[in-house]
């Protein structure tokens, strides 16, 4: 979950430790539109004192600038790995797809990006579907409703495509799924969005888990590919792209806070 944050110059702080900056949503998607907000994902070296800490959390820190309608969402690079893994966030996931990724210091991730592919992954994608269906309702705009459709079909889409290891971000096919779903009246967005819903339940049941039972995809990652990663974090630790970029100390209230209270907005 995200944890707010107002002060400028803890944000400035942070962009001065950010590693690699992206876009990601609905940007990212092609799907973006004139009400859109941007989202940009920043991966940032975590202070000395963080590292250190008791601190184990997979919270990221959002600053809204409400001027320029851009949310930055600020993930340490330790937390950013253990979430592509977990699936609890679909876009840091997607973020190991991209070109802004490639071209970063951190590209040693973009090169081992096949190792994340696993079952928690996927069970996410397809999560996110059957939640998304739960929330599309005659009360929302067309423009909402349209949304929500297009995030089922996206989840299903990545999810199916990740088990097939073909996963691509094919933002025409998005495009032409959400000008489709436009034209849709609402008693038919619901019909399609129960009928995703049943072949999702299928694909689970009969290809997904069964793949796990048969071993022929890792629930987190191979015992291996998990040495290897963590050999690479240790490597690029000691570098002046690291080093240089990290602060000695940051306030940790905000963390310690949720540890005790959870995430207030």
């Amino acid at each position: 979950m995200n944890i707010h944050i107002h002060d400028q110059d803890l944000f400035a702080l942070l962009m001065g430790a950010t590693l690699v900056k992206m876009e990601v949503g609905s940007s990212l998607y092609g799907l973006k539109d004139a009400e859109s907000d941007t989202d940009i994902l920043c991966i940032y070296v975590p202070s000395i004192n963080k590292v250190n800490s008791l601190l184990n959390l997979q919270h990221v820190l959002q600053y809204k600038d409400e001027e320029n309608r851009i949310d930055y969402i600020f993930e340490d690079v330790f937390s950013f790995v253990r979430n592509c893994l977990s699936g609890d966030s679909s876009i840091n996931f997607e973020a190991l797809h991209t070109k802004a990724l490639k071209d970063s210091p951190l590209s040693f991730l973009y090169d081992q990006r096949f190792a994340f592919y696993n079952y928690n992954i996927v069970k996410a994608y397809l999560g996110f579907s059957k939640r998304d269906r739960k929330f599309l309702d005659e009360s929302l705009s067309d423009r909402e409703q349209t949304k929500k459709m297009t995030h089922i079909f996206r989840s299903y889409l990545f999810g199916k495509q990740i088990l097939e290891r073909n996963f691509q971000l094919d933002a025409t096919l998005l495009k032409s799924k959400k000008d489709s779903y436009l034209q849709m009246s609402f008693s038919e967005k619901i019909n399609e969005a129960d009928r995703v819903c049943m072949e999702i339940d299928d694909f689970r049941k009969n290809v997904l888990n069964k793949r796990l039972e048969s071993g022929r995809i890792q629930k987190f990652m191979k015992v291996a590919d998990q040495q290897v990663l963590d050999q690479s974090l240790n490597v690029f630790a000691k570098t002046d792209a690291y080093l240089q970029r990290q602060l000695e100390y940051m306030d940790l209230t905000m963390f310690y806070e949720v540890n005790e209270n959870g995430v207030n907005y």
